[in-house]
């Protein structure tokens, strides 16, 4: 049985996000991974209750990826979207760690969420440009369909 003394969950910061082919990039949101599945409903005919059967369809969403635009750095993106954007497949991982008191970055346990089959679906590049507004951050943002998810 678990009891809240014998789990330890993780802050939604404590991740390292990497795109395979993008080992460099420091991307800072991940939208999550979400399937959907179909089933084939039914009803007894004496009852009014609709029922769920086994079997039917499944359905991953896409997934997106942003991080603060810096001019200076961001040339490797640009390079990977003009790459792909004829669907070439990639890979991404996104991976628990764990900070220390001292801020040193260290990894939590030995596995990573594998995402394969990737492909991008949309980007969205220096998003929310107002010349007249300084306090907000520009960001760049991929999404991406996927084949499959481990977490291995």
């Amino acid at each position: 049985m678990a009891i809240l003394s014998t789990i330890n969950p993780v802050a939604n910061s404590d991740f390292t996000i990497t795109l395979t082919l993008l080992p460099n990039v420091y991307w800072t949101t991940f939208s999550g991974i979400k399937t959907t599945y179909k089933r084939p409903t039914y009803n007894d005919g004496l009852s009014q209750v609709e029922r769920t059967a086994g079997g039917g369809t499944k359905s991953n969403a896409n997934v997106t990826v942003s991080k603060p635009y810096d001019p200076e750095s961001d040339d490797a993106i640009n390079s990977f979207l003009a790459d792909h954007e004829e669907g070439d497949v990639f890979d991404m991982s996104i991976t628990p760690i764990k900070r220390s008191s001292t801020g040193e970055v260290q990894g939590r346990g030995t596995k990573s969420w594998k995402l394969t089959g990737c492909r991008i679906a949309s980007s969205e590049l220096m998003a929310s440009v107002d010349t007249g507004d300084g306090s907000k951050t520009i960001v760049t943002t991929l999404e991406f369909s996927y084949e499959s998810f481990t977490f291995a």
